[in-house]
């Protein structure tokens, strides 16, 4: 475990390196205010610190750490909706944004929530129709279409 929390505490880190190096270029200020470049700025630093924060714990936590597995328990769950996002937005372009996120809710619901299936199917169907309408419809926001046309 401490050796994950050791990768992940550095990752963060770097993070929010990468964030402040490719913020920098961007106007800081503007004259009629915060600019393109204050937000990441402020977020790259606040993840950084946070980071570095982790560093330190995970360091400070290694001393009483004995042999511990590499993952926690429950790591294969978050590993799960990892890889369930990921395809999920790979198939937007093809599924649309309606139909796409409410089939990673359904699928959410059903291998990490362990669900039964009318439910994950009655929300998935509830997620596709509100992203359509509120979004699509009523807020009038440009969504991908994908091959259904929802």
């Amino acid at each position: 475990m401490w050796r994950a929390e050791f990768i992940g505490a550095w990752a963060v880190t770097l993070l929010g390196l990468f964030i402040i190096v490719f913020s920098l270029p961007l106007q800081y200020y503007t004259e009629l205010g915060p600019g393109p470049g204050f937000l990441p700025l402020l977020l790259g630093i606040g993840i950084l610190l946070g980071g570095v924060v982790e560093v330190v714990k995970v360091f400070a936590k290694r001393k009483s750490a004995g042999q511990a597995p590499f993952l926690a328990p429950r790591s294969k769950l978050g590993l799960q909706m990892l890889l369930l996002i990921v395809v999920s937005f790979l198939l937007l372009p093809v599924l649309g944004i309606s139909v796409g996120l409410a089939l990673c809710t359904g699928a959410a619901m059903k291998v990490i929530g362990k669900h039964k299936l009318v439910p994950c199917v009655l929300a998935a169907l509830g997620s596709a129709i509100f992203i359509h309408y509120v979004f699509g419809q009523g807020l009038d926001i440009p969504l991908t279409k994908g091959l259904i046309g929802w």
